[in-house]
């Protein structure tokens, strides 16, 4: 009896292109660049980072943050997770707002304005977040900048409590502290006096 050799390659292309019909999937040209496929995740992720489901949301926050968070719209859709109703989700994107790669003005007041969050563990979170960022370069400059230029008097207070708290005590840090006490706020005013007196306790030498 002949044995019949069929070849199965036809078949498998055949399937392969109902498949690609069926369901919309494009081929896949293998000289696009991996960025294209990242760009197209974080968008998506901003989006579910917006959805009415709240397991939507924290899978999304989580998921941006094991992404590389260079990309603005991350950073962005992050900083208005910590503004979310629920907190397990603020908490995520605050921990997630503490890895050097997003640091940024923009996420640095955000984590300012959690450390008076509503709920113990995001305050926590938010704190743990400002020390772990406090040995970047880049992290005391930004913290005076938002003590001397940002126009929302809280965010102001919580940068001089910030330096207070992480007990930073450089010469420019102490001259923007006495700035403050001239601040058009009082609580800024009263802070700024008040860290000042607690720094020089803890560090005479300053």
């Amino acid at each position: 009896m002949k044995r019949i050799n069929i070849s199965l390659a036809p078949l498998v292309l055949t399937l392969c292109l109902l498949a690609s019909c069926n369901y919309g999937v494009n081929p896949v040209d293998p000289q696009e660049p991996a960025a294209s496929s990242s760009s197209t995740n974080v968008a998506d992720l901003c989006q579910h980072a917006h959805d009415p489901n709240v397991q939507v949301r924290l899978v999304a926050v989580q998921d941006l943050g094991e992404l590389n968070t260079q990309y603005p719209e991350a950073v962005g859709a992050l900083c208005k997770a910590t503004e979310d109703e629920e907190w397990l989700v603020r908490q995520a994107a605050v921990q997630t707002l503490g890895e050097p790669n997003t640091l940024c003005r923009a996420s640095l007041v955000a984590l300012l304005k959690t450390t008076k969050d509503t709920h113990g563990w995001v305050c926590w979170a938010a704190w743990e977040a400002l020390l772990s960022l406090k040995a970047t370069n880049q992290f005391v400059p930004m913290l005076l900048a938002c003590i001397q230029e940002d126009q929302d008097s809280k965010v102001r207070l919580a940068a001089v409590k910030a330096l207070e708290v992480l007990g930073i005590t450089s010469e420019e840090a102490l001259r923007v502290l006495r700035e403050a006490i001239n601040d058009s706020d009082s609580k800024v005013r009263q802070a700024a006096e008040q860290a000042l007196a607690s720094l020089r306790a803890t560090n005479p030498a300053s």
